[in-house]
């Protein structure tokens, strides 16, 4: 909350999970910041005929900010159905936020299970 850190306003909130000094009470002068390191997680079975795909996707806020979960979810289980390598679904998600307008860094990783 600004009124707690003003630093909060310059901070995206998946950069929350890496940067410690703008959580711990040591590098904040001992007021808490107000952030915490538990990422958004969700769970959904997904089915499509007889196929049951498990992954993994991780993103950035270049990839979140353009793309909805639902869209980068509905990708990566049409291009796993069609046999395609978690590396070029990752490239792809890439391609659809920067085509999307996102002019920030974009990092998405997709696991196949």
């Amino acid at each position: 909350h600004p009124k707690i850190s003003p630093q909060v306003l310059s901070l995206s909130v998946s950069r929350a999970i890496g940067d410690l000094f703008f959580k711990d009470e040591k590098f904040t002068g001992g007021v808490a910041s107000g952030l915490t390191a538990d990422p958004y997680i969700s769970s959904a079975e997904v089915c499509r005929g007889r196929l049951v795909h498990e992954f993994l996707l991780i993103g950035c806020d270049g990839l979140w900010d353009t793309v909805s979960y639902e869209e980068a979810a509905n990708l990566v289980l049409e291009r796993l159905s069609d046999g395609e390598e978690p590396q070029v679904i990752s490239e792809a998600l890439v391609r659809v936020a920067r085509d999307a307008g996102s002019m920030d860094n974009i990092t998405v990783m997709v696991v196949a299970f």
